[in-house]
């Protein structure tokens, strides 16, 4: 990239629409929009941070009425001249105001090229600039609410209290090494072991946040099992409000796998509805069977439908010992007919499972169905999980780096108490710094930064 250039690109999403946005950013922001923008006043008249009437011209025609936002650096979501140029929505009529501003001078931009420019320019900390691209998949209200809690500033507050910390023990092993003379340099290396464990305290806390807050961003992935018409695409049905998959009482009718994501309880999930586990000639739906099963492995929670009408199968019996050891909970469907399936067979099978991960329900009448949703917010508790409960990482690259962090300082610490030399003790401080930097951007590598930012959408 080369940061100097004016960048554009369409900020919003392709398609029809009320509006389209073109948004501009670098010192040739606004020769770009003079030498575009027909309105009343001169555009170095237009006021920062307001909005202007007119029409873009190039080339002698116009291209399309519009309003123009004018944003003079450095108070802008770059820190450069920003122009917003907002056209009728649609294609045409933003592609054609791009293709001129482009013409004019601009370059196209990289994606995630202007959060990028707020990172490098100083306006935003890393995690902060990896916080964007969390609100805009948030697919949930507590994801968002984390999200936005992080492009606030809470984690990188967090992260810098550690560093300065650890920049000040750093200056104490330094006063220790430069006057090794003075009675006070014991009393450093033992404040130094106490404040690390402290810190390894702190940021065990936080690394710990990452499985339900990456949970929360990602959504649970569940896995509904079963043999043919035990009722599986009518649970997915019953859990989206939806008729997304066809359920008939014809076996076989899901032959692939079928994905949808759904809030329950507080709790997102992504579900994923499987072909009914069952020996079949038929190699469409035998391949769909196989795939359902594959699923298994990536699996955080298992849904397996049983028909409580029915003895246990040795397709249930084999469903159910291929789902040992995940997190399984077991449907009894159909409990408005008359039941014969004996629960003492599944405990035979699975000792383990408890009582309260058996829900007798009726998809038909809906009768006991509010069980399951408790039963899910219940286990994955994350209807609680909120940003005012404290710093929550999303991401696993922090919770990598952090873990480094930890490790740097247990290893500090073990150094103190085995009286090492101060300049050992300084090294593993200073990596536990870097490791942390990793996260609020200062110690990161060129390559990992363009790596963060180009999973972001153009425009962005």
């Amino acid at each position: 990239m080369l940061q100097h250039d004016t960048i554009a690109a369409i900020s919003t999403p392709a398609g029809s629409g009320g509006i389209g946005i073109i948004r501009i950013s670098g010192a040739d922001a606004l020769p770009i929009l003079k030498k575009l923008f027909r309105t009343s006043k001169a555009v170095e008249e237009i006021s920062s941070h307001t909005i202007t009437y007119g029409h873009i011209v190039y080339d002698g025609r116009t291209l399309d009425e519009v309003l123009v936002s004018v944003m003079r650096a450095p108070n802008t979501y770059t820190r450069e001249d920003v122009v917003e140029i907002n056209c009728h929505g649609g294609l045409l009529p933003v592609s054609q105001v791009l293709r001129a501003v482009l013409e004019c001078g601009a370059r196209q931009a990289d994606p995630g090229e202007f959060t990028k420019r707020a990172f490098l320019n100083g306006r935003i900390g890393l995690s902060q600039a990896e916080a964007v691209i969390d609100i805009i998949n948030a697919n949930n209200t507590t994801a968002l609410n984390i999200a936005q809690s992080q492009l606030r500033g809470t984690l990188s507050r967090e992260l810098e209290t550690a560093s300065d910390k650890l920049i000040e023990l750093l200056a104490r092993i330094e006063v220790s090494i430069d006057y090794p003379e003075h009675d006070e340099a014991i009393v450093n290396i033992q404040t130094v072991s106490a404040e690390a464990s402290h810190l390894i305290s702190k940021l065990s806390k936080l690394a710990g946040s990452y499985e339900a807050g990456r949970n929360m961003r990602e959504g649970i992935r569940t896995l509904i099992l079963g043999r043919p018409n035990v009722g599986k695409s009518s649970l997915l049905n019953y859990l989206l409000q939806d008729d997304r998959a066809i359920v008939t009482d014809i076996p076989g009718t899901t032959r692939d796998l079928l994905s949808e994501s759904v809030n329950i309880g507080g709790v997102p999930l992504v579900l994923t509805d499987t072909a009914g586990y069952r020996q079949t000639d038929d190699i469409v739906e035998r391949i769909g069977v196989e795939r359902g099963l594959e699923q298994l492995t990536a699996a955080q929670l298992v849904l397996l439908v049983l028909d409580g009408s029915t003895e246990l199968s040795p397709e249930d019996k084999e469903i159910l010992a291929q789902s040992q050891g995940k997190r399984l909970l077991v449907i009894i469907n159909k409990t408005d007919l008359a039941q014969k399936l004996d629960l003492l067979n599944l405990n035979i099978i699975l000792p383990e499972l408890a009582a309260d991960d058996i829900i007798p329900m009726s998809l038909k009448t809906g009768d006991c169905a509010d069980k399951l949703e408790t039963r899910i917010a219940e286990i994955f508790n994350l209807g609680e999980l909120s940003a005012d409960n404290g710093v929550i990482i999303t991401n696993m690259r922090h919770e990598q780096a952090l873990k480094t962090a930890i490790s740097a300082l247990k290893s500090a610490v073990i150094s103190c108490e085995s009286s090492m030399p101060e300049d050992i003790i300084a090294i593993e401080l200073m990596a536990a710094a870097s490791a942390i930097g990793e996260i609020t951007g200062k110690t990161i590598s060129e390559d990992m930064v363009d790596r963060i930012f180009s999973e972001f959408c153009l425009g962005k």
